[in-house]
């Protein structure tokens, strides 16, 4: 396959686009084995993307913040107009308000300029807690995932559902370019996915954690009537 071990990596020429189960293979790499993928002809390839794409979001950093955004689009995303405190504080904010609207999609509105969201201004805001909340979920569920990337499947599936939320997520986030918007929807549309992954991973493992108690408590309660039946 296009991920298995680094020696079958050398020798493949096959030309195919990578799937799910390839992905979450190379989630489950070693270190070792990283370094060798990264010292094939594949970082080449990954090298010139990564320069391409630099390239890229610096001029669309120039052409969004310095010619449209700074002169047009103040009601539209005041945290850009923003310093300081309140700058960082309210695009953390940000965050965890998009991901609320994953989790509890309700009030919707097509448009949030005209400080539909005010910023946040103190730490004493108590919006505050919904950001700590939404930081400190996403810390342990890297940490789980990283924790068990190489010894269960579960682990690295959850790995790869989170870069599946976070890449898409990371250039809308107000973080390294000031987009056009404060909050917009319509662009959770890609981080949605690997938001539904993660639930999926979620219901699935209460389910088997579940499935097994029950099946622990239905053994535990034959042997305690075949115990009692043999008295």
């Amino acid at each position: 396959s296009l991920l298995s071990p680094p020696q079958a990596l050398s020798e493949n020429k096959a030309r195919r686009a990578p799937t799910a189960a390839d992905v979450i293979r190379f989630a489950r790499l070693s270190w070792h084995e990283v370094r060798f993928f990264v010292n094939s002809a594949f970082a080449i390839r990954a090298a010139v993307l990564v320069t391409v794409f630099v390239v890229y979001f610096l001029f669309r950093k120039w052409l969004t913040v310095n010619m449209t955004l700074l002169n047009n689009r103040h009601l539209e995303n005041p945290i850009a107009f923003s310093k300081g405190t309140t700058r960082l504080l309210s695009t953390l904010y940000l965050h965890a308000y998009y991901v609320r609207l994953l989790v509890y999609p309700y009030v919707l509105t097509f448009d949030y300029s005209y400080d539909c969201i005010p910023l946040v201004r103190s730490l004493s805001d108590p919006r505050n807690a919904l950001t700590i909340a939404s930081y400190v979920g996403l810390a342990l569920t890297l940490y789980v995932a990283l924790r068990h990337r190489r010894s269960s499947p579960y682990g690295a599936t959850l790995l790869v559902a989170l870069a599946f939320f976070l890449c898409p997520f990371v250039p809308l986030a107000n973080l390294f370019v000031s987009v056009g918007t404060m909050v917009a929807e319509r662009l959770l549309y890609m981080p949605s996915l690997g938001f539904t992954l993660l639930l999926a991973l979620l219901l699935a493992d209460t389910w088997r954690v579940l499935r097994e108690q029950t099946l622990l408590r239905v053994a535990a309660h034959r042997r305690r009537r075949r115990g009692g039946g043999g008295g």
